[in-house]
Order: structure tokens, then C-alpha cells, then sequence
């Protein structure tokens, strides 16, 4: 890649890419400006992987965490109490497992 830029100075607005970070990663070294194109082909089997898995793993939002690294977010503010009791549950659909303490 550095040969190809060096010798041709080619400057690709965009380059196509398997999700191979070490390739990203070279590909950035070379041509910063360059914006990394994922293979819809390559996109599309790591989505179908993904949601093939039994259960996707979530974390629970901690805004001690969230503040830490973002101090813009204001700790006091509790959207789903805005949102009220009655509107999460219908989001919930009741489910005691699902439904945030309130």
C-alpha cells in the first residue's frame, strides 16, 4: 500500500475492506483521509452470526460509569421516571425480569 501511494500518489476517497482490523489499521497509516468500506457481503454474515446467537448480552446502564467518561451526562436526570410507571410497563409488557426499577 505505502509503494502504490508513494510511487502513483493515489489517494482512494474510500477503500473496501473484510473487517480485518489489521488491514483498517494499515489501510489508516497509509491514507488517513481514507473512509474503510465493510464487503456488504462480509457485513451481512457477521450481522446473521450475530443474531443467530441464543441471547444477545446487554449491561445494565450505570451513569457512575457513563459519567466518568462522559461529564456532560447529568447524573439527576431519570428518563424512564419522566416516562412514567404506566408507559414502561406497556413497554415492558409486564415482564418483572425486563422491567426497570422504577
Amino acid at each position: 500500500m505505502g509503494k502504490i501511494h508513494s510511487t502513483y500518489n493515489v489517494v482512494p476517497s474510500f477503500t473496501h475492506v473484510d473487517k480485518d482490523f489489521a488491514e483498517i489499521s494499515a489501510l489508516a497509516t497509509v491514507w488517513p483521509s481514507t473512509k474503510p468500506q465493510i464487503c456488504m457481503w462480509h457485513l451481512q454474515q457477521a450481522i446473521s452470526e450475530r443474531l443467530a446467537k441464543p441471547s444477545l448480552k446487554t449491561t445494565s446502564y450505570n451513569v457512575t460509569a457513563a459519567r466518568a467518561e462522559f461529564g456532560f451526562i447529568d447524573s439527576n436526570h431519570l428518563i424512564m421516571k419522566s416516562m412514567g410507571t404506566d408507559l414502561m410497563r406497556s413497554i415492558y409488557q409486564g415482564d418483572p425480569k425486563r422491567e426497570p426499577k422504577l
